[in-house]
């Protein structure tokens, strides 16, 4: 299915909030190929195969610290 204006400017703004392609996919019910060849169209290619989270922001709290408590 052609992918409409709306949804082009939809794909644009979770991928400038930061979704990746699994997670783009999930939202538009389309394949991950179709993703990256949209947005690849749209020249956003790079930062949809971003992780979502920053190093160490995923990670469980303990995890994160150092030294006793």
């Amino acid at each position: 299915e052609p992918w409409s204006p709306e949804e082009g400017e939809r794909l644009r703004a979770r991928c400038e909030e930061g979704f990746d392609i699994p997670e783009l996919a999930r939202v538009f019910q389309r394949q991950e190929g179709a993703i990256r060849s949209r947005l690849k169209k749209l020249g956003l290619t790079a930062r949809a195969d971003k992780a979502r989270v920053a190093p160490n922001e995923g990670m469980h709290p303990t995890a994160q610290k150092t030294g006793g408590g």
